[in-house]
C-alpha cells in the first residue's frame, strides 16, 4: 500500500513517523496480507529547514518513557510524489489544508 502524508507539521511527522516504524517492524503475512502492509511511504510538505532536516536525517521518534529513535522517512515538497497513492492523509491546519495542496 502506497501512503502519502500532507503535512509535515507536529502529526504529521509523527503519524509518518509511526507508519515508517510499524512497516518495517511487519513482516510479510505478520500484519494482514501484501494489501494492508505499507510498501511505500510519503511525508509531504511545503519547503522549510524541517523538511530539509527530514530529509537529511529523518525522525527523531521519543517514547514517553524517554526512548529515542530515529526513523527514515521519504520527506518531499514536490505535490507529483503524492499522484498514485492509495491513501492520502491530510494532517495541516484547516486554513492552511488548501495551500498545502497547491503547487509552490
Amino acid at each position: 500500500m502506497r501512503i502519502s502524508i500532507v503535512g509535515a507539521g507536529a502529526m504529521g511527522s509523527l503519524m509518518a513517523a509511526r507508519l515508517a516504524v510499524a512497516a518495517e517492524a511487519s513482516t510479510p503475512g505478520a500484519v494482514g496480507s501484501s494489501a494492508t502492509r505499507v510498501d511505500d511511504l510519503l511525508l509531504y510538505g511545503r519547503p522549510s529547514p524541517h523538511l530539509d532536516a527530514i530529509q537529511r536525517r529523518g525522525l527523531v521518534l521519543v517514547e514517553r518513557d524517554g526512548r529515542a529513535c530515529t526513523v527514515p522517512v521519504r520527506a518531499s515538497s514536490d505535490p507529483a510524489g503524492i499522484a498514485g497513492s492509495d491513501v492520502v492523509l491530510v494532517l495541516g491546519r484547516g486554513r492552511r489544508a488548501a495551500a498545502l495542496l497547491s503547487h509552490p
